[in-house]
């Protein structure tokens, strides 16, 4: 009986050691990748030539420490990498224990075409401990090109007489802020177009190198040729520019330009406020001369011109034609031979012209946008144009100062007292509207009454940009890069200390206030001047602002 209890036992214990035994190999020999986590964090929408920073983040969730870690991480494809051509850079992690997070930067500039998708992958190996197989985990993230900051244009006529030698112009331009190498520009011609030369030479008849292109770099090149075909069929000249990536031509932007050949008898031009290439600002006041000449050998009788009218970019309700008719409904206007003689019989080698006034949609009225044109259409016997006049940028600028917020905090009286401290907090805003922006600069002079305390500055990290010139008495804050529909604000402290009391019948906090930057699209300086910022003493209040532009 005893021997049965002991072999009972003996039993029961190995029962209870196979089952705790397999309960441990179960245990080291089982692992599931979700307890890896593994993600990529990075922006979702990017301009061509941006650096972008990607983060790849790790972390054991499980109980387990995983080993012989390698991350492997795979660039966009054409990205640029400093010192490394490959796209492709592996980091041994040794181990990683349950727990434990590790994090890694990889940086890289990027490029495209316009709304071109680009993907970057992260692959982490590994073998969990006790176990011999490698296991592998993934994530990748997905970014578009949203903007590619390069002009490229193809310039010629609309209409052209078949069979005739034309010229065309392909004006490229860079606002990508570093140097592009290995740039190549591609024309595609139309049948019946034959190539005779170019300014400068071609590589190949539709080829163009250039070593090196710089930011704000641009030039034209000139084609001729002699172009062919039928009557109302329409030719497509189409350039692209791009960059050489390991033997790849990665195309960065592209440009066409349709033709109707048309038998010419007519050319249209126009001159804005007397200049055949003006720029125009919001809310300016346009004088419109369309101009017209029978370039044909006959003499042209019953004519008639219309105008369609760019809806986006001007105010028609601040329309006055001269000597035609406006359509309000259809945002055209007519001239016919009750406007001019000319309509009704013009001679072969004469010329005529009609004018209309028109101001410009006020910045607070403009879509934002990049590139802001105004685009007017005309129509005269078969012969059409596009009229295009670039719009400079507007920014709105607003300063304000306020005795209670919550930035800084503010001691002495309010209104102030001569001979007696008060400080301010100061507010910038600028809101940019349209065209990207960049080099962006406002400065104002101090008053002999007033100083500025540069450690109080907000945001933080807006510091670097915020500087006081104590000699000459200028405060200064710059922005790198302001893109349409953007705001930038800085805030800061100042002190006011009046010495008698005429100071405190007009008191001026800032004077001499201006904003300047450089507008990418049309290529030059802008500067705007403000209206001095001043406290009514009078009113006795806590805060005020000025916002116009002079």
């Amino acid at each position: 009986m005893k021997l049965k209890k002991l072999i009972l036992k003996i039993f029961i214990i190995g029962i209870v050691g196979v089952i705790g035994f397999a309960f441990y190999i179960l245990q080291t020999q089982t692992f599931s990748k979700d307890e890896v986590f593994l993600e990529i964090l990075a922006p979702e929408k990017v301009e061509a030539g941006d650096q972008i920073n990607f983060i790849v983040k790790i972390e054991n969730k499980g109980t387990t420490r995983l080993d012989d870690a390698f991350l492997t991480f795979l660039y966009p494809e054409n990205s640029i990498v400093e010192g490394n051509e490959f796209l492709r850079e592996t980091i041994n992690l040794d181990s990683l224990y349950p727990g434990e997070e590790k994090s890694f930067k990889f940086a890289a500039r990027i490029f495209g075409k316009e709304n071109d998708f680009k993907e970057a992958k992260a692959i982490l190996r590994y073998k969990p401990k006790n176990l011999n197989s490698e296991f592998e985990s993934s994530t990748s993230h997905l970014l578009q090109i949203e903007r590619v900051p390069i002009n490229l244009s193809i310039n010629m006529p609309s209409v052209i007489e078949p069979p005739a030698k034309i010229k065309l112009n392909i004006d490229y331009l860079s606002n990508i802020d570093l140097p592009l190498e290995d740039v190549t520009i591609f024309l595609e011609y139309p049948s019946g177009f034959e190539f005779l030369s170019s300014e400068p030479s071609s590589i190949e008849i539709n080829q163009w190198d250039i070593p090196k292109l710089e930011d704000s770099e641009g030039d034209r090149i000139i084609v001729e040729g002699n172009i062919s075909g039928d009557i109302g069929e329409e030719k497509e000249f189409k350039a692209k520019i791009g960059i050489w990536r390991n033997g790849q031509f990665v195309v960065l932007k592209e440009a066409v330009k349709k033709i109707v050949l048309e038998k010419v008898d007519l050319i249209i031009s126009q001159t804005v406020n007397g200049q055949e290439n003006y720029i125009a600002e919001p809310g300016e006041l346009l004088h419109y001369v369309i101009k017209f000449k029978n370039i044909g050998e006959k003499d042209l009788s019953n004519l008639f011109m219309v105008v369609n009218l760019d809806t986006q970019t001007l105010d028609l309700s601040t329309l006055k034609v001269i000597n035609g008719k406006y359509n309000s409904k259809d945002n055209f206007i007519l001239y016919d031979n009750s406007s001019s003689p000319l309509f009704s019989l013009l001679k072969s080698g004469e010329e005529g012209d009609v004018e209309f006034f028109v101001n410009v949609k006020d910045i607070s009225d403009l879509k934002p946008a990049n590139d802001v044109t105004i685009s007017n259409s005309v129509f005269i016997s078969k012969t059409r144009e596009e009229l295009h006049t670039k719009i400079r940028s507007k920014p709105i600028f607003t300063a304000n100062f306020a005795y209670e917020d919550e930035v800084f905090g503010n001691t002495g009286p309010n209104p102030p007292q001569v001979q007696k401290d008060t400080t301010y907090t100061l507010t910038w805003n600028i809101k940019n509207k349209i065209n990207s922006l960049k080099d962006v600069r406002i400065t104002a002079t101090l008053p002999e009454i007033v100083s500025v305390n540069t450690d109080k500055v907000f945001p933080e990290e807006e510091k670097q940009n915020f500087v006081l010139d104590e000699k000459e008495r200028k405060i200064s804050f710059t922005i790198e890069e302001i893109s349409p529909n953007e705001e930038k604000s800085i805030a800061f402290q100042v002190k006011v200390l009046p010495q008698k009391e005429e100071d405190l019948s007009n008191l001026t906090i800032l004077k001499d206030i201006r904003l300047s930057a450089f507008d990418e699209w049309i290529q030059d300086n802008i500067e705007y001047k403000f209206e001095d910022l001043t406290i009514p003493i009078q009113n006795n209040n806590s805060g005020g602002q000025n916002n116009n532009n002079n």
